[in-house]
């Protein structure tokens, strides 16, 4: 616990010292998302080759900045979000290709690999396609999420109109991803050791409870709703929410739908360390397991406030 606990004051220290830092650049606040988007990556790529699938590590390696140089050339030339989203998708499937052309022409390499693995036997190009498959996997989960993040992130220097630095709604939505996120996990802990009761989804993850999940559902909406009035007090924030119709009951709705994503995304992570056998993704935050064991369900929370963003504005 003590761990734990010192490992979790850290983060905060960190995660303040970006938010801060972010009011005069936001480059800083993009090194900790390409801090977390490699190693959740990497963590979730090691896990899938648990099960006996195996991705191109340089691939996923290489997308997080390759992903956030195109989406920042792209944003600076008025393309719309959809284009940007695409353009995820798109660095996604050359990298894919890109490794599939390499294996192919270094196929030696490729067959010594293959003899590695204990899969001499099976067909090269099934072999090579399925990484390929693999990758593209891990390059959408988690990796697609954080590409949502760095366009947050950028949304008041984006070439098109969307929203400017003053109104500090980027600001919102960033703050919000986080408080959600984190009162969500703390209370869903908290609750379900106080209240017990019957498992969520004892299957998945045994240790969650319904309890635990409506308290972290409390918990999500409160947060929400809190840095929603806190923020609100800025009298550019509020001129700007009142004249996109983003009213108090919306922040509700908003810190709802984003703790049903963060526990969603809880349990997806969970179910990929069942399927591995593994207890944690890593051991680069003690007590607290690995890169993606803490962002887990804010890159899930991250979806819903990336679209009821964009719906909103």
């Amino acid at each position: 616990m003590g761990k734990r606990v010192a490992t979790g004051f850290v983060i905060a220290c960190v995660l303040v010292i970006a938010f801060v830092s972010r009011m005069l650049t936001p480059y800083v606040f993009d090194i900790l998302i390409g801090f977390l988007a490699c190693g959740a990556l990497l963590e979730m790529a090691r896990v899938l080759e648990r099960t006996r699938r195996h991705p191109y590590f340089e691939a996923i390696g290489l997308y997080p900045a390759v992903m956030y140089l195109v989406l920042y050339f792209a944003m600076e030339s008025s393309y719309s979000f959809w284009w940007l989203l695409l353009y995820i998708v798109a660095v996604a499937v050359a990298l894919c290709m890109v490794s599939m052309i390499v294996s192919l022409i270094f196929i030696k390499i490729t067959r010594e690999e293959m003899e590695k693995y204990g899969l001499q036997d099976k067909n090269i190009f099934v072999f090579i396609c399925q990484k390929a498959w693999t990758t593209f996997q891990v390059l959408m989960y988690p990796g697609f999420m954080f590409g949502l993040l760095f366009i947050i992130n950028h949304l008041p220097y984006m070439a098109i109109p969307v929203v400017e630095s003053d109104t500090l709604y980027d600001y919102f939505l960033l703050v919000s991803i986080f408080a959600i996120t984190t009162t969500t996990d703390t209370l869903a802990m908290l609750t379900g050791m106080l209240c017990k009761g019957p498992k969520l989804c004892p299957r998945i993850s045994p240790k969650k409870t319904i309890s635990g999940a409506i308290g972290g559902l409390i918990g999500g909406i409160l947060s929400c709703l809190i840095t929603y009035i806190c923020f609100n007090i800025n009298p550019t924030f509020h001129a700007f929410v009142e004249s996109i119709h983003f009213p108090i009951w919306a922040a509700v709705l908003l810190g709802f739908g984003g703790s049903i994503f963060c526990q969603v995304g809880d349990l997806v992570a969970s179910w990929f360390k069942r399927r591995a056998r593994v207890k944690d993704y890593g051991t680069i935050f003690p007590g607290h397991g690995g890169v993606m064991d803490r962002v887990d369900g804010l890159i899930f929370t991250t979806i819903i406030v990336f679209f009821v963003g964009l719906i909103i504005i």
